[in-house]
């Protein structure tokens, strides 16, 4: 398949389908996405703190807010903060958009 052919199957979908990979890390996901977590790498210290804050394998979030500082999450009815450095370690898929997932959450 030449790219213009990739392209033209790329526009039928959603525009988040073209700009994100089927699991990246949570530190390049945007405001307002769904997003499931797919794996946390790190220290077994680190998995295990995140771990204790809620952040589970498998688990649902969505992206409530995003700046330079970090990114919070809501899930579970609460909210985790995690700093950039962190949110690198956490590896997603976008829950809503593409079909990269089986759930979705509806708002």
């Amino acid at each position: 398949m030449n790219l213009h052919a990739a392209d033209t199957l790329a526009t039928t979908g959603d525009s988040a389908c073209r700009r994100k990979p089927a699991t990246f890390p949570l530190v390049l996901a945007s405001e307002r996405e769904t997003i499931c977590v797919r794996a946390i790498g790190g220290a077994p210290s680190f998995v295990r703190r995140l771990m204790d804050l809620g952040l589970r394998t498998g688990g649902q979030a969505q992206v409530v807010q995003h700046n330079a500082a970090g990114i919070v999450l809501a899930m579970d009815g609460m909210r985790l903060a995690l700093g950039p450095a962190a949110a690198q370690h956490v590896m997603v898929s976008l829950c809503d958009a593409c079909g990269n997932s089986r759930e979705v959450i509806r708002t």
